[in-house]
């Protein structure tokens, strides 16, 4: 049920027009974020998961039995959905691979129906997770070696969107995660600061962090106390063995940071790293400089703009023993059943059929066929390593600001298609 209610009209219709073959759809970003030409590809697995768990339980067809759209729909239908279990082929990128818009990432080759009743999920997930991953490598880039810590928990609609973020966040090339979920399943640090509430709760910052010294001397990563800077640092101070990095939180960060430093080193806190935060994002990073920041969390700007603009469009489909690429309006922008190939300084579009014939390698590779997953998810870690060298691997015109479109050619077959 967690799709568009349109798409189970579309699926009903197709069932009832006897519409039972198989075709091919691509998901694929129609444009990048602005400032660089490129994608980074994430939430592939994860949707892929999600899709082999979808069912429809007795209540969920009641429901739809009561709506007016489903007043005629036959017994069949709903025999159909009690049965329902994915039973095609998704292929996808690797996570972490960088790609131009309009290429596809994600092919699913399955019965119309279940290609249809998959859609809404594959776009809940894909869009999202790339659409962090690429904000977290632009951060990533623009940080010049710093530490950077994913800090969107509290931004994340779910429980399930908040290990989704902090997964691509590191795919993105972030360290750490505040989510102590996220941390557990994918095997990374975790990481946060002693708040203000806690200081409040106290009465005051001495009794706090005399507290912390007594129970758990070994945590040591506060907040910047609110107020003037010396008269924090004085406070901090008092504890200086026990504080080893503090928060600031500033929207003039550069300028905060090279106040604190000497304050601290002054304070005998030389050993005191400073997490740099306060609405960051690619570009607040770049703007730091030399600025005396260890470590830098980046929270609401990881999610705010929203996914990636992306289209799942029908590419193939079989009538009968014959497949039909789908070149009317509506369809995917490429036609027919596709393979894309990485080559030395472009992406090759190309048909499946022409791929073992031209040179390059395959970025599609199987994560379900026949409704069986294949391939489990690589380690964090593997699609962070991605990630990275592809982004050392960029030419210049390629970086952010370098002003150069991604190549993405397409093959004779296809322009053969197209016409």
């Amino acid at each position: 049920m967690q799709t568009d209610f349109y798409l189970l009209v579309v699926a009903a219709v197709y069932h009832a027009d006897g519409l039972w073959g198989h075709a091919t759809f691509d998901l694929y970003p129609r444009a990048a974020l602005k400032g660089a030409p490129w994608v980074v590809a994430a939430g592939m697995h994860e949707a892929a998961r999600s899709v082999l768990d979808m069912r429809f339980d007795e209540r969920s067809i009641a429901w739809l039995k009561e709506q007016q759209a489903f007043s005629r729909a036959s017994e069949g239908w709903w025999e159909s959905l009690r049965h329902f279990a994915f039973s095609g082929d998704i292929h996808a990128v690797a996570e972490g691979t960088l790609v131009g818009p309009h290429t596809p990432i994600l092919r699913v080759t399955a019965p119309l129906q279940h290609a249809t009743l998959i859609q809404t999920r594959l776009l809940q997930m894909v869009p999202a997770a790339t659409a962090v991953a690429t904000r977290a490598a632009r951060c990533t880039l623009a940080a010049g070696g710093r530490r950077l810590y994913e800090f969107a928990s509290r931004r994340s609609a779910s429980g399930e969107g908040a290990v989704l973020t902090a997964r691509a966040a590191i795919v993105g090339g972030f360290y750490a995660s505040s989510n102590a979920a996220a941390a557990a399943q994918l095997g990374v640090p975790v990481m946060g600061t002693l708040s203000s509430d806690f200081f409040t709760a106290y009465g005051d910052i001495a009794p706090a962090l005399e507290a912390f010294s007594v129970h758990f001397p070994d945590v040591g990563f506060v907040n910047l106390p609110p107020g003037r800077v010396d008269q924090a640092v004085a406070q901090l101070a008092q504890h200086r063995e026990l504080v080893r990095m503090v928060r600031l939180d500033h929207p003039q960060l550069a300028r905060a940071a090279r106040a604190l430093r000497p304050m601290l080193d002054k304070a005998g806190m030389s050993h005191t790293r400073i997490l740099g935060s306060g609405s960051l994002g690619p570009e607040a990073i770049s703007r730091l400089g030399d600025a005396p920041i260890d470590l830098l969390a980046v929270g609401k700007n990881l999610v705010r703009g929203g996914p990636i603009p992306t289209s799942y469009r029908i590419a193939e489909q079989w009538r009968g023993p014959d497949a039909v690429p789908s070149l009317k309006p509506g369809s995917a922008r490429y036609p027919g059943t596709k393979q894309v190939l990485r080559r030395a300084d472009h992406d090759l579009v190309c048909l499946l059929d022409e791929a073992d014939h031209l040179d390059g390698e395959p970025l599609l590779q199987p994560l379900i066929l026949n409704g069986e997953l294949v391939s489990e998810a690589p380690s964090v870690q593997e699609g962070r390593d991605r990630c990275a060298a592809q982004l050392a691997g960029l030419p210049p015109e390629l970086l952010p600001g370098g002003g150069g479109e991604w190549d993405l050619r397409v093959s004779e077959g296809i322009g053969r298609l197209m016409g």
